[in-house]
């Protein structure tokens, strides 16, 4: 073949090593090691099919020799950065450690020496044109040459296992990158053995041209497939990188295994007088506080239903959720359990600020549902408010075989208290009068503003005797005591009329309306009385008894000395 297609085919080759490099080193950044592995693979490439483009083009014998054998560190460095991409791509999330590193660098030095001194020792190459840096085609190759192309393929071989491995292993949606790089990797080795069998003849060496095609199905699975970033993340990364602690136990309850995340809580919860050395030591031990193991060390928290427990650590209070389920290997036996810790801290706190919202909630709507059947003036329940639970309690005494007592009340020439004294002074004579309802009902009883200065209260289980009696408490007291408060204060007295059922009536609106007659005979008769029900007394419609009540009130109000 012409020199200088063959300087130009592997100054080709070249230039897809650099672009495949470029292009590594910038997609870094996702999966460092396989980035890093795929860039240094194609410069060592690229140094490799430089150094046989010079070997095989149009120059001066000896600067082809220098360029033969300069190829060496390239085909050194490359083999071990494809070993170490057929292992960072599988997905496990490795990284070269630094004794791999300097182990994979021992054989490029070793040969870069080699090489640079085989004039003098030959143990590379051999033959009078290798002594004297003469036509590199009749060079003889020597043992060192032999040992490098051992190690160079069993390099090759790992890689090639670890891709294969890789692909046989991947979740469907991570296959074709497999394949791709599967079938990047064969061409080379099946290149560079056909090469060494010789029949390529005087072509020179076509195994850079072979990782140069490795390179551009590689390039090309990471420019349009996304190889670099777009790959699995391995089960055992997660693990590491999953903030809820996660803790593997024996089967004799033993810890053998914690994530990050796991041993520091171990190690805030445990104390220092167990060490830092946790794993290996009795489990209910080590999480003693944790209460999951009884007084035999036995695991007690269930796999359906997680445990809830509270740590202390650092001073703080950590709420944990507990989950406990078996360990078992590939072939379905259990060897031991995984416990993983969630932390709800914060779920529960904020759990419960909701309660307490709610509460909150349910007490506002409470309050709003007592403020909607209370008077405003006085806090007694409404009218609307004894409506609705007059029925009920005439329903259960009814029920019971129980009496009960309904009692009206008016404040006597209230309409005077307005005028003299003023709207301000008739509110607070309401209000103390309401006040002294409520000293002087029973529990149970149920009192209400009935609208102006008239109170109604309704007392289950008494009769008419005990109504009366009650009745006159209040009278008595309003006759003794002024009503109202501070400046506000004057004498008032009052009214009472007295029913009870089931002998003045048996319906709520018979025992209101006989309640109301004898309230309208109190005040017919001189006021500051208390009256009871006459039963079978004339049926009246209570608004007349009212409204000739009021209209008498007024009259007499009008005719009273001032």
């Amino acid at each position: 073949m012409n020199p200088v297609v063959h300087l130009l085919v592997y100054l080709a080759a070249a230039v897809v090593f650099v672009v495949v490099a470029v292009g590594a080193f910038r997609r870094r950044g996702p999966r460092t090691a396989t980035a890093t592995s795929l860039g240094v693979l194609a410069v060592a490439g690229a140094w490799w099919s430089l150094a046989d483009a010079v070997s095989v083009g149009p120059f001066d014998e000896r600067v082809q020799s220098v360029a033969a054998l300069a190829s060496f560190p390239g085909v050194a460095v490359a083999v071990g950065a494809f070993a170490c991409l057929g292992r960072s791509a599988t997905g496990t999330g490795w990284i070269p450690s630094r004794a791999v590193l300097a182990g994979l660098s021992v054989e490029p030095i070793l040969v870069t020496v080699t090489a640079a001194t085989n004039p003098w020792h030959q143990l590379f190459y051999s033959g009078t044109a290798a002594a004297t840096l003469g036509d590199p085609v009749l060079w003889e190759r020597a043992p060192l040459f032999w040992l490098h192309a051992l190690y160079s393929y069993v390099l090759i071989a790992t890689g090639l296992v670890l891709v294969a491995r890789g692909w046989w292993t991947a979740p469907p949606a991570f296959r074709r990158q497999r394949w791709h790089l599967l079938l990047a990797s064969v061409v080379p080795v099946l290149v560079n053995v056909v090469n060494l069998t010789g029949a390529f003849g005087d072509l020179g060496d076509p195994t850079p041209l072979g990782f140069a095609v490795t390179a551009g199905v590689i390039g090309n699975a990471m420019f349009r497939q996304d190889f670099i970033a777009f790959a699995p993340v391995a089960r055992d990364v997660l693990i590491e990188r999953i903030s809820d602690p996660v803790l593997a136990l024996s089967p004799d309850g033993r810890l053998i295994d914690a994530n990050p995340a796991a041993l520091k809580l171990l190690l805030a919860t445990a104390g220092p007088r167990l060490g830092t050395q946790l794993i290996g030591m009795p489990a209910s031990l080590v999480m003693s506080c944790w209460g999951l193991f009884d007084a035999d060390g036995r695991l007690v928290a269930a796999e359906d239903e997680p445990a809830h427990l509270t740590l202390v650590v650092a001073g703080t209070a950590m709420d944990l959720e507990v989950r406990a389920s078996p360990l078992v290997d590939g072939r379905g036996r259990e060897i031991g359990t995984v416990l993983v810790a969630r932390d709800v801290t914060e779920v529960n706190a904020q759990r419960a600020r909701l309660v307490e919202q709610l509460a909150t909630i349910e007490r506002l709507r409470s309050d709003l549902a007592e403020q909607a059947v209370r008077d405003p003036l006085t806090d007694l329940h409404n009218r609307r408010h004894l409506m609705e639970r007059f029925g009920p309690m005439l329903g259960e005494a009814a029920g019971a075989g129980e009496p009960l007592a309904v009692v009206v009340l008016d404040l006597d020439r209230f309409k005077r208290v307005n005028d003299e004294h003023g709207h301000l002074t008739g509110d607070a004579v309401l209000i103390a009068m309401a006040q002294r309802l409520r000293e002087c009902v029973p529990t149970g009883a149920l009192a209400a503003r009935w609208g102006g200065e008239e109170f109604v209260v309704v007392v289950p289980g008494a009769d008419l005797t005990e109504g009366a009696v009650l009745a006159e408490t209040l009278r008595r007291r309003c006759e003794a005591e002024p009503l109202g408060s501070g400046e506000r204060v004057v004498r008032c007295t009052l009214s009472a009329g007295v029913a009870a059922y089931p002998v003045s009536g048996e319906t709520v609106a018979d025992l209101l309306l006989a309640a109301d007659r004898a309230l309208y005979e109190a005040k017919d008769h001189g006021r500051n009385l208390v009256r009871r029900a006459v039963p079978g007394g004339a049926a009246e419609d209570a608004g007349r008894v009212r409204r000739r009540r009021r209209h008498d009130d007024d009259v007499a109000d009008e005719a009273a000395p001032a």
